[in-house]
C-alpha cells in the first residue's frame, strides 16, 4: 500500500482506532494519516452525514466560527495584494452553507461556492482566492482533489486552508485525538504531508500557525 501523498511505499504503522470500524495508516515517510478506501463510507451514507451539518448561515455560532477564520485571511489577503478593483473568491467545499461566500461578499470579494453535494456546478474560474475550511481531511483522493481545487485558482492568487494538522504524538495520542473520530475525516495531513504537496504543485507557503491553517500562493 502505497501513501497517497508521497507514494512512499515504506512500511506503514496501523493506528488503532476504537471509536469507529475502520483503521488509519500512517506513513513512515510524510506521516500522513489516512483509511484506505476499502473503509470509506458509501456515496450516500457520506451525503446523509454532511445533510445533517448544522451549518446555517443564520446559525450565528457557526457564523462566528467562519468569521473567526476568514477574517484574519481577508487582512491578510489585503496586506499581501495590491488589491486593484474587484477580487474574485471561491469557498471550495462549502458543504449546504453559503456562510463564507456572504462574509466573503460583505469584504468586497465576488464570491461563489463549489461543494460536489450541494453546489456542484463547475465554478466560474479562475479566482483570485479561494478558501478551503474543514474540507481537505474529507479528500478521498487526496493530490487529485487537491490538484482540482488548485486549477480554480489564477496565477499569483492565494489559497487557505484550514484543518486540523496532527502533530506526530504517537499512538496513544491519536487514539485519544477527537478530530480523527468523524468517519468522513479520512485524510490527516501533517507538515510533511504539506511539504511534499509543495514540491508536487506550482505553491508556495505564505503562512502556516502550525496547527490548523495553511495559507499558498500560487506561483506564476
Amino acid at each position: 500500500m502505497n501513501c497517497p501523498i508521497c507514494n512512499h511505499s515504506s512500511t506503514f504503522k496501523c493506528l488503532v482506532n476504537h471509536h469507529c470500524d475502520r483503521d488509519f495508516y500512517e506513513c513512515n515517510n510524510c506521516h500522513f494519516c489516512f483509511v484506505p478506501s476499502v473503509q470509506h463510507l458509501s456515496r450516500v451514507d457520506e451525503f446523509e452525514r454532511y445533510a445533517f451539518h448544522e451549518n446555517s448561515a443564520d446559525d450565528m455560532s457557526y457564523q462566528n466560527y467562519i468569521r473567526g477564520v476568514l477574517d484574519p485571511f481577508i487582512q491578510f489577503y489585503r496586506l499581501a495584494n495590491e488589491v486593484v478593483g474587484q477580487k474574485t473568491h471561491l469557498d471550495y467545499g462549502s458543504g449546504n452553507s453559503l456562510t463564507a461566500v456572504f462574509i466573503m461578499n460583505e469584504a468586497g470579494f465576488e464570491s461563489q461556492a463549489y461543494d460536489p453535494c450541494f453546489f456542484p456546478d463547475t465554478p466560474h474560474a479562475p479566482v483570485d482566492a479561494i478558501t478551503c475550511i474543514e474540507v481537505i481531511e474529507h479528500f478521498r483522493n487526496p493530490l487529485k482533489d487537491f490538484e482540482e481545487m488548485l486549477s480554480y485558482l489564477r496565477p499569483n492568487g492565494l489559497l487557505m486552508v484550514r484543518t486540523l494538522v496532527w502533530q506526530k504524538l504517537g499512538e496513544k495520542e491519536f487514539e485519544k485525538w477527537w478530530y480523527k473520530n468523524d468517519p468522513t475525516h479520512i485524510s490527516i495531513f501533517t507538515e510533511e504531508a504539506f511539504q511534499e504537496l509543495e514540491s508536487r504543485f506550482p505553491i508556495e507557503r505564505e503562512y502556516f500557525d502550525g496547527k490548523s491553517t495553511i495559507i499558498w500562493r500560487r506561483k506564476n
